[in-house]
């Protein structure tokens, strides 16, 4: 998506770019693992929230479709700011703006507010967004022999996080008692710390940028600024990219589908009776056993998405 330009081949196989690259991996990799808790935790507790503060099932995937709006907002102004000041700037405005919608997320039940989720929703997926984006950060220096699988190992560690938050809420709703929080508040604690320290860690460890890092190898200060017309041309010109587009959009809206309101589903099953009509969700209260379950549901829905990057990365380095 960001373009680095070419790369002389002495400078290619250098011991100290070899050495960033580590460097680089092993950040993003750590960084992934504590932003991971926000996506997963938002992504198990924000369709009931949702149903529970609007008062209605039809809007119980409204929560998860703001976090994929944001992905889809924020992708290319993330991408442009990367190019301007840096993939550690880029990301760490990402992780911050999740850091304020999570503790949107803390305050929604709170204040009974669905616009409040809706906008803390939207703020979380800035994180989503920066998780994708640290992914093209792990290719920057990479070499053609090791691409695939760099990026990988970055995909795979958010699994770590990501399949943790969500069987955070019960270590969660146990910390929010205390402070007189309801119990689908006390995740995103543990998300708000999470994304904390993802941000104290790219700044940190992603010295140098990789993105600087590898324009300055390629013999150039600035790359072309990524336009959404660029990539539609792109799409006209090459039938097998526009296939795989396709393919893409096809398989994520059906898995945003199932996966936004399958929590709602297993929250009316725990309900039974007085959860019987689809349209009237007032009467929903989910228990943390209840949430404990979807949590569980939901980590390996996302282990399954992330816990083969490797060979994936692996195959396509083959």
């Amino acid at each position: 998506m960001t373009p680095t330009g070419p790369t002389p081949a002495g400078l290619l196989d250098s011991t100290p770019r070899r050495s960033a690259q580590r460097r680089t991996v092993r950040t993003l990799a750590a960084s992934q693992v504590f932003s991971g808790l926000g996506s997963g935790s938002a992504l198990a507790v924000g369709s009931v929230m949702a149903v529970e503060l609007s008062g209605h099932a039809g809007w119980g995937g409204t929560a998860t479709m703001a976090m994929s709006l944001a992905g889809a907002l924020s992708a290319l102004p993330l991408a442009r700011l990367a190019l301007t000041h840096g993939r550690r700037t880029a990301l760490t405005a990402a992780y911050g703006l999740a850091a304020l919608g999570t503790v949107g997320m803390v305050f929604a039940p709170v204040l009974g507010s669905y616009p409040l989720l809706l906008a803390a929703a939207l703020l979380v997926g800035f994180g989503a967004a920066g998780n994708l984006q640290a992914r093209f950060a792990a290719t920057d220096l990479a070499d053609d022999a090791t691409r695939g699988r760099d990026l990988g190992l970055v995909v795979w560690s958010i699994t770590l996080g990501a399949v943790a938050g969500p069987n955070l809420i019960g270590p969660g709703a146990a910390l929010a008692r205390p402070w007189g929080l309801p119990d689908t508040s006390g995740p995103f604690l543990l998300s708000l710390t999470g994304m904390v320290l993802a941000v104290v860690i790219l700044q940190i460890g992603l010295r140098p940028d990789p993105l600087t890092t590898a324009l300055r190898l390629g013999g150039g200060s600035a790359a072309p600024r990524p336009r959404l017309a660029d990539g539609v041309a792109v799409l006209r010109r090459e039938p097998a990219v526009a296939l795989t587009v396709t393919a893409v959009i096809t398989a994520h809206a059906v898995m945003v589908a199932v996966m936004s309101m399958t929590p709602v589903h297993l929250a009316r099953l725990a309900q039974g009776s007085h959860f019987a009509h689809a349209g009237h969700a007032s009467d929903l209260h989910t228990g943390p056993g209840t949430f404990v379950v979807i949590g569980l549901v939901i980590s390996l829905h996302i282990a399954g998405m992330y816990a083969l990057s490797p060979a994936m990365g692996h195959l396509a380095d083959r």
